[in-house]
């Protein structure tokens, strides 16, 4: 299934263009933006401890998310509740974006 998608361009890998492990959302690339509202992107895959959680656990988007980590810290595990190198998935759906820090549910 996956396969055929890419071959039809219903699902697109686009690099975050930073050097950077922690991605905070607020901060992405002009164009990543640009072409995440041209495609309509309706689900963004965050990986890694440090895009996924340490900068991002919390942020409402605008279209659905996944989160996914493996914890490679021990007070980090200890705060989600969970052991070191522990997997973490975090699906939410899509939110409206009011105001800063401010969210609802997609209707």
């Amino acid at each position: 299934m996956i396969k055929i998608n890419f071959a039809v361009v219903l699902i697109k890998l686009i690099d975050t263009s930073l050097r950077f492990n922690a991605v905070c959302s607020r901060y992405i690339d002009y164009d990543l933006s640009e072409r995440m509202k041209e495609t309509q992107a309706d689900l963004i895959v965050l990986e890694g401890m440090g895009r996924a959680i340490h900068t991002n656990f919390y942020a409402p988007f605008a279209c659905d998310v996944l989160k996914m980590a493996v914890i490679k810290n021990r007070w980090l595990a200890a705060q989600l509740g969970g052991e070191m190198y522990g997997v973490v998935f975090k699906y939410e759906h899509a939110c409206r974006v009011l105001a800063d820090d401010v969210s609802l549910p997609a209707s």
